[in-house]
């Protein structure tokens, strides 16, 4: 092996490992369980809690999950197959074509192993109350009907007994399981009446998969980055970023303000919708029409752009483009009339400024700017600027819905030593400004 030591650090301090269960029990117990491999994976300049891929299979009987498969990524070449053991652990290198990285360049390699064995005693629910229990399995009871209660417009509570005995069922085993067979004995106990196994299992059933997404968009809505910003309805999760970016995930299928993006796993979710409020790099242009081919990894209605290659120039004369968006705010739409005065002021007050000044201060109402800027010979100066909204063709000309033009230059004085004599001399001008 001829590993690239600088690459492969460099590529473990930025990756950002699947965040599933799963997952998240091999990261939180590797190094207690392996600490021989993982000294072993730190000599390669891999970090072990920072696995590419792991397959697992969880023993619910013998209370244990196994990792038969674990791969992880090294920056380098490899011409001949490799193989060692570690503690009675078979490590061997495996080519790219199995696991393929889109987003490089560089020659890599994986190596793989396994299988790891770990004592694993998962708890289900673990985020419930009872009454939490009780609301979400009367849902599925409510939805079947199976006695046709609330199809005679009987009180809405008809079910909340059964509900709360069958809740209890849940809660001494510990686990989203309950079987139809069991639904039907209380339903006959509570009701003298024999119940189809067809209508049982589909109570079942959806009990099931309601208390695992339920307890699934528990880990969304604490976790820090997305609280506040993120919905679950009728087994669609949303994220609103902002009014023009809206992320909504449905049945594997993701979509960007109701366009589809592409498909993702359940496991992957959480990072991904952490990467969209996270990640200020990156300018989303999205099409009225899908282009084909347009993007190896999402659909043809979106192209991603580096913020440092982002050039409106270069797009312009696209016609349909009908939106240029990042996390913060919308750049560029063809949704003119949608816009107030007030709302481009609040679009253009949030757009990321590109230069590098020293400093930039706005006026209370946003509509002038002043700019602190060092010189090329080291000495500083200042100049005002006003927000001129545009209309009609000088939008799409220009690539947005105003422009910042210079109305002052130097402010009398044009050279400072430093920045703090100019701020002390323009006190009294900037007194109440907003600095950003």
């Amino acid at each position: 092996m001829l590993i690239n030591k600088e690459l492969t650090n460099k590529y473990y301090e930025s990756y950002i490992p699947c965040n599933c269960g799963d997952c998240r029990y091999f990261k939180k117990h590797i190094e207690t369980e392996k600490p021989e491999l993982c000294e072993y994976l730190r000599t390669l300049g891999i970090n072990p809690l920072k696995p590419f891929e792991l397959m697992s299979v969880y023993f619910e009987k013998d209370k244990r999950i196994e990792y038969f498969n674990c791969a992880y990524v090294i920056f380098g070449t490899t011409n001949q197959s490799f193989e060692k053991e570690v503690n009675g652990l078979k490590i061997s290198t495996c080519s790219k074509e199995r696991y393929p990285l889109l987003d490089t360049d560089e020659e890599y390699f994986l190596i793989s192993f396994g299988p790891i064995s770990m004592n694993c005693a998962y708890v289900y629910n673990r985020h419930f109350t009872f009454d939490d229990k009780v609301q979400i399995i009367k849902k599925a009871i409510d939805e079947v009907d199976p006695i046709g209660l609330l199809a005679m417009h009987c009180p809405k509570d008809e079910y909340i007994q059964e509900a709360i005995i069958i809740a209890k069922q849940i809660k001494i085993k510990k686990a989203n399981f309950v079987k139809g067979k069991y639904i039907q004995e209380v339903f006959k106990k509570q009701f003298d009446e024999a119940i189809s196994m067809k209508k049982c299992n589909d109570i079942a059933s959806r009990i099931i998969i309601y208390l695992d997404m339920k307890d699934y968009f528990k880990d969304f809505e604490e976790n820090e980055t997305l609280k506040g910003k993120v919905t679950f309805n009728n087994y669609e999760i949303t994220l609103k970023i902002h009014d023009d970016f809206i992320f909504k995930y449905k049945g594997y299928k993701a979509y960007l303000n109701d366009k589809f993006y592409y498909d993702i796993e359940e496991q992957d979710l959480l990072d991904s919708l952490c990467g969209f409020v996270e990640d200020n790099d990156t300018i989303y242009v999205q099409y009225k029409h899908y282009h084909l081919g347009l993007n190896f990894v999402h659909s043809g209605y979106f192209k991603k752009i580096k913020r440092s290659k982002y050039s409106f120039e270069k797009l312009k004369h696209k016609k349909d483009i009908e939106l240029i968006f990042d996390n913060k705010g919308v750049i560029f739409s063809r949704k003119i009339s949608n816009l107030s005065k007030e709302a481009i002021i609040e679009l253009m007050f949030n757009e990321p400024i590109k230069e590098k000044y020293e400093k930039v201060f706005y006026s209370p109402d946003k509509v002038k700017r002043l700019i602190v800027s060092k010189n090329n010979i080291g000495s500083y100066s200042y100049h005002v600027e006003k927000l001129t909204i545009l209309e009609g063709e000088e939008i799409y000309w220009c690539g947005n819905h105003a422009l910042w033009e210079p109305i002052s230059i130097g402010g009398g004085v044009s050279f400072y030593e430093n920045t703090e004599d100019l701020l002390k001399d323009i006190n009294a001008e900037i007194r109440g400004w907003i600095e950003k």
